[in-house]
């Protein structure tokens, strides 16, 4: 198997020849002959031609697939006895393409026999695949956008410090890339004493059914999440809250308002709350009325 490299600063050309004979007759009367024996062709990955035989060839077609996908063909009008169909496939600056070529070469020859021929080429191609880590951590594969999002899980007791994680990714090409380390840093439970980070998106006008989203983020983890809503006397008036593991440190959670009111418009203030694993509380507050 031939290997090439395709070079990412400026433009590669792969060059191969489809070579066809055309071949044997066969006496079936005195002074009649007609062909019954298909053609011979053959895939050259060092672009060589190749000399002839009898009969003519009529007709050579190819279909590329895998790294390239492409389909090509050539018909004689005239009468050839062998022929070189050379496929040139040229790789733009900064190509993608990589990994195994199939290449499958067919030839007709003037009585409608056909004979086929299968190869196939392994392109390298080492500086194509970009892997990166986007600021959550998860992993990101360009240029084919391909995603892979994972959970870490920090052991129980671990110790206070950072450690880095790096993303890699493998290719059908088994071209393999990693992406820089992105540094995490370790808090202990014990030593947080800062509260949760809480945002949540309610319009200032809503439908009594209407929904509101809560997002909360704590180092330390996510135990509880949830909003309230009170009238302007104080009186609570519709919430709901959710509560979790503790686990996960980045929490969005939905839910509907589902308001009772009799009569319209009534103001509200609403206000988002969540606790983390150690029991730091913190909040949010808006109104529902316009300012």
């Amino acid at each position: 198997m031939m290997h090439r490299t395709i070079a990412t600063t400026g433009a590669a050309t792969l060059a191969f020849a489809l070579l066809a004979l055309a071949c044997n007759e066969a006496t079936i009367s005195p002074g009649v002959q007609q062909d019954l024996t298909p053609p011979t062709i053959s895939i050259d990955k060092t672009s060589q031609g190749a000399s002839g035989d009898t009969v003519d060839v009529a007709d050579i077609s190819v279909q590329l697939e895998g790294a390239v996908e492409d389909i090509g063909d050539t018909t004689f009008t005239t009468a050839v006895t062998s022929a070189s169909f050379i496929i040139d496939l040229a790789f733009p600056t900064n190509t993608v393409a990589g990994g195994y070529l199939y290449i499958t070469a067919q030839a007709i020859d003037g009585n409608n026999n056909g004979a086929t021929a299968l190869d196939s080429i392994w392109i390298v191609n080492e500086d194509a695949l970009t892997v990166t880590l986007d600021s959550t951590g998860d992993m990101l594969l360009l240029p084919s956008d391909t995603t892979f999002y994972d959970t870490l899980t920090i052991p129980t007791g671990a110790p206070d410090g950072a450690f880095t994680v790096r993303g890699f990714a493998t290719d059908s090409a088994l071209r393999r890339q990693q992406s820089t380390p992105a540094t995490v840093t370790i808090q202990s439970a014990a030593n947080d004493n800062e509260p949760p980070q809480v945002v949540f998106h309610i319009g200032f006008r809503v439908e009594v059914d209407d929904s509101i989203t809560v997002n909360a983020t704590d180092p330390s983890g996510i135990a509880l999440i949830g909003w309230e809503a009170r009238d302007l006397l104080g009186l609570q008036i519709g919430g709901d809250s959710t509560t979790l593991a503790g686990n996960l440190t980045d929490v969005t959670q939905m839910w509907t308002l589902g308001f009772n009111f009799t009569s319209l418009p009534v103001p509200v203030v609403v206000t988002a709350f969540a606790a983390d694993a150690v029991g730091n509380r913190g909040t949010a507050t808006t109104s529902s009325a316009p300012p």
